[in-house]
């Protein structure tokens, strides 16, 4: 017999899941006080953060790999240069 699923378990992950706040979250679920929220589902949340840093750090590795974008300034290098002018 497969496990049940608590919906109201499954409703805060996917809150959480999608980036809102523990107080937004906390809201919806009824809590009166966001502490609860952050007690109960800390590590949730904190998984959440460290999935954003790891996208963000992607990103910017992305961004660093392709290089500057083109400016239309022309020239061989775009103008762009690493100390910020051209």
């Amino acid at each position: 017999m497969p496990a049940q699923v608590d919906p109201y378990l499954s409703a805060a992950s996917r809150l959480i899941d999608a980036a809102l706040d523990p107080v937004t979250v906390a809201g919806v679920l009824g809590h009166d006080d966001p502490s609860i929220t952050l007690k109960v589902y800390a590590s949730r949340f904190n998984r959440q953060r460290k999935d954003e840093a790891v996208r963000l750090a992607l990103a910017v590795g992305r961004l660093v790999e392709s290089g500057p974008p083109s400016n239309g300034k022309g020239g061989e290098d775009g103008g762009w240069s690493p100390g910020g002018s051209a």
